[in-house]
């Protein structure tokens, strides 16, 4: 064997190699491993300016947003005045299978409890031209919005990346977006989920099922009264048809939080 190929033989071996202990080492891809999944944990930590990565190297592969894109979806509907942080949305009366869905909802728990239906009300009053010069000026995903207007954030062309994710997350808690702060400050409180002493922790689901492999999310911050916030995007990829993403979402995140040394004493994140 020459020497030039030999060089290169050595080369692979050793990535390879490295890739193998790499893998080894990451206690969330063999999580995500044993659930027969495949995904990603991404952190920002603002403070020190350092991003960490566990799992698949999905950080700039693109998927759809699913429930996640609410948050854009919230402050759009508030910015063209479809909405007001005072509309209540009267229940009408279908059952959809979960109590905090079934029942009168104001703009706030449509928000927190992700209340896809009544997004659904709201995406053809803000409408198709409107709703993608908002997702311009926001600079969101790959910025495609074909599909249905009323669920194209869930099967039509929209995608967006974990790294993507965290840099929209900071751009409007940063008050980077072209958007009046009273509508972030309302939509950052809607997504709060847990609090303790000196800081608060804010997050939004999304969960696509009418697409395989199924995508579910987990994307949000921790705010802190002492230090900057640290983000976190994670993203869960099942092959089959099925819940296995539901819970390991956020179970996920709160092991990278601690893995990594960012989470504080007492944070402990819901589900419901």
């Amino acid at each position: 064997m020459n020497r030039p190929v030999l060089a290169i033989a050595v080369f692979l071996t050793l990535l390879t190699s490295r890739s193998l202990a790499e893998e080894a080492s990451d206690p969330i891809l063999e999580d995500i491993r044993a659930l027969g999944l495949t995904g990603c944990v991404l952190l920002y930590d603002s403070e020190t300016r350092t991003t960490i990565q566990y799992g698949d190297s999905f950080a700039d592969s693109a998927f759809t947003p699913a429930s996640t894109f609410k948050v854009p979806h919230a402050l759009i509907a508030l910015e063209t005045g479809v909405v007001t942080d005072t509309t209540i949305f009267p229940w009408d009366g279908i059952e959809r299978g979960w109590r905090l869905w079934d029942r009168d909802l104001g703009f706030a728990d449509a928000i927190h409890y992700s209340a896809i239906h009544l997004f659904q009300q709201i995406a053809p009053k803000i409408g198709r031209e409107r709703m993608q010069q908002w997702v311009d000026r926001f600079d969101y995903g790959n910025g495609e919005i074909s599909g249905d207007i009323d669920l194209f954030w869930v099967d039509g062309g929209l995608r967006v990346t974990p790294r993507q994710q965290l840099d929209f997350l900071q751009q409007m808690v940063n008050g980077k977006l072209p958007v009046k702060q009273e509508y972030v400050d309302f939509v950052s409180g809607s997504m709060l989920i847990t609090k303790g002493d000196g800081w608060t922790a804010h997050a939004k689901t999304g969960r696509a099922i009418r697409v395989l492999p199924q995508v579910g999310w987990y994307i949000g911050w921790v705010e802190f009264e002492e230090r900057k916030p640290i983000y976190f995007a994670t993203v869960l990829l099942d092959d089959e048809d099925g819940p296995k993403i539901k819970r390991p979402r956020l179970d996920l995140t709160q092991k990278a939080l601690e893995k990594a040394g960012l989470s504080v004493p007492g944070l402990a994140l819901p589900y419901y």
